[in-house]
């Protein structure tokens, strides 16, 4: 290879990852900030006053996996934002899609082929993401009140609804992962998993939780602890966590 297309091919090569690192860093920030901005106020806004309060498991798939989807198309539209930004970069990049594709197709009408599919994503996935962020359980002195991911309107429940308790240690989503559950189970035979990913939040919650349970005699208390799940969370859990977990889900208040 000649030492002038040899360099052209290395000058290319390190503008390439340039524009990617570049680009991953701009779909990076939005993320977070969407997380930060969003998920992370909207559970705070839910919180105020209550014992324990949290999106609901499927508020969160649907909350985060349009996310996922919409950063793919954003990082295509970022990384030939920026090549487009740069005239040589420009040059190059339009000969190379006209060659591809047809004689006139550029960088320019890549882009809004791009900006076109953005905006259908984003028309389609802002409704799911609305519903994740809508879906929640409110666990507070009155009893608990659920928002179903497809409910126009909360179900509330007094502590007297409850009638049982089930704690697991049941699977989540890798089969390889025990996640332990604290299930409320109402008189409709709604569940309530109180625990989900949040296992810290729901620590810290319980010593007010069970103040309440405490008081409703009726309550009857079932548990599903296996010792496969119990041997996850002893590997993976602090010991302080996982007397803590232990206790909880073998407590009968």
């Amino acid at each position: 290879m000649p030492l002038l297309n040899r360099k052209r091919v290395i000058i290319r090569c390190k503008w390439d990852w340039f524009v990617i690192v570049l680009s991953l860093l701009l779909v990076a920030i939005i993320v977070v900030s969407y997380f930060k901005l969003l998920v992370s106020r909207r559970v705070e806004s839910l919180s105020e006053g209550a014992i324990l309060a949290d999106l609901t498991n499927e508020g969160y798939i649907l909350s985060m996996l349009p996310v996922m989807f919409i950063s793919i198309i954003l990082f295509a539209t970022f990384s030939k934002l920026i090549s487009y930004l740069i005239p040589t970069a420009r040059v190059e990049l339009d000969k190379e899609l006209s060659l591809r594709y047809f004689e006139g197709y550029g960088l320019k009408q890549s882009m809004r082929n791009n900006f076109r599919i953005l905006s259908f994503f984003l028309a389609c996935f802002l409704p799911l993401m609305v519903l994740g962020l809508n879906s929640y359980f409110v666990v507070s002195s009155n009893g608990v009140k659920l928002n179903s991911l497809f409910s126009l309107f909360p179900k509330e429940y007094n502590w007297s609804q409850i009638q049982t308790v089930e704690t697991a240690t049941g699977t989540g989503a890798a089969r390889s992962r025990w996640v332990p559950k604290y299930i409320l189970r109402m008189d409709d035979n709604k569940k309530i998993n109180l625990i989900d990913y949040k296992l810290q939040r729901f620590i810290a919650s319980y010593p007010r939780l069970r103040i309440y349970l405490r008081d409703q005699k009726h309550i009857k208390y079932e548990k599903n602890l296996t010792d496969n799940g119990i041997r996850w969370l002893r590997y993976n859990l602090s010991k302080d966590d996982f007397d803590e977990v232990m206790h909880i889900l073998q407590d009968t208040p």
